[in-house]
């Protein structure tokens, strides 16, 4: 026998699951697009572009000072300046406008209000020129932190290092999940602002949108009860698996990965308690199917098929307008 359900706990509240979730599907990306986003971040990255390379996942512009590469799955960008990547000899990096606060923990930085948004008003400006924004965009700003401790384990020394301005995208209102959704603009320190030193941008434009029907909330969770946590068979009682965190969302698959539409999930994080090998616990982070298998079917969104073209035909009074979200 496996675990069962009585073996799953919530750390928390349990999510509320509508009765039908949104599913976009997205428009084809198309290399012939990658001209703009090319042309703009070898000027903000300073490349100097000598030669194109045709990749197994799409095609690079190639320069002495780094590259640009284009994902002809889902039009993703990923560029670098090879030459600014490397000129800190570590981690390390000198923002002038920092804020610092002492935790238990130790010394916490985080950038200055005014730095902070300079970076984000020269992300926003990027992802904008080369034809990447899109609407239900939001940002925020990761600061790496360095820490050196004594043999105590005592913190001696902190400071900080690349700045990243991350941002997430929705989809009618929902979250995007996952790899396949996001704009990462990591930023050196230089003059009054940042330089920007690497780039990774995918975001599949939608192109549709419609609604499904969802699982049932216990449904969803038995796949938690179909994982291996072991090399030994579990009986119930054996662990517990405890939920401390639950959100749904539209999962985007990672930038190499073809697409055609995308399906609601449960992302949940949590830790499964019990005996394994020495070890009591094992922290675990899942993407759970949260759609009704067969209507995904009927309208056309089959997960892991790419639909036929004239496929999908939702209910009207279920459905939210067609439009264009990039």
């Amino acid at each position: 026998m496996a675990l069962t359900r009585d073996d799953i706990v919530f750390a928390g509240r349990e999510p509320r699951i509508p009765a039908s979730y949104p599913v976009t599907r997205f428009a084809a990306p198309c290399l012939a697009d990658s001209e703009r986003s090319t042309r703009v971040l070898a000027d903000v990255l300073g490349i100097e572009v000598a030669t194109t390379v045709a990749l197994p996942t799409g095609v690079a512009a190639v320069g002495k000072a780094g590259q640009i590469e284009h994902f002809a799955a889902s039009g993703g960008v990923r560029a670098r300046n090879v030459e600014r990547l490397t000129a800190f000899e570590d981690e390390k990096r000198d923002w002038a406008d920092l804020k610092e606060e002492r935790t238990r923990e130790g010394v916490r930085f985080s950038l200055g209000e005014e730095t902070a948004a300079r970076l984000t008003r020269l992300a926003d400006a990027v992802l904008d020129k080369a034809g990447l924004a899109s609407d239900g965009a939001s940002s925020r700003i990761v600061l790496e932190q360095w820490a050196q401790f004594d043999e105590r384990g005592k913190e001696v020394a902190a400071g900080v290092g690349r700045a990243t301005v991350a941002v997430t995208y929705e989809v009618a209102g929902v979250p995007m999940l996952g790899a396949g959704a996001k704009s990462n603009l990591h930023f050196d320190p230089e003059g009054a602002g940042g330089a920007l030193a690497r780039f990774f941008h995918v975001n599949r434009r939608s192109d549709e949108v419609g609604e499904v029907r969802t699982a049932p909330f216990e449904l969803a969770l038995d796949g938690l009860l179909e994982e291996s946590w072991t090399s030994r068979e579990l009986s119930p009682g054996d662990a517990k698996i405890e939920i401390q965190s639950a959100t749904t969302g539209l999962l985007a698959l990672p930038a190499h990965v073809p697409q055609s539409h995308a399906l609601p999930v449960l992302s949940v994080e949590g830790v499964v308690h019990g005996d394994f090998g020495g070890l009591d616990q094992l922290h675990f982070a899942r993407y759970l199917p949260l759609f009704d298998a067969k209507d995904a079917a009927r309208r056309g969104f089959a997960p892991g098929v790419d639909p036929a073209i004239g496929l999908y035909e939702p209910d009207k009074a279920r459905t939210q307008p067609r439009r264009q979200v990039a």
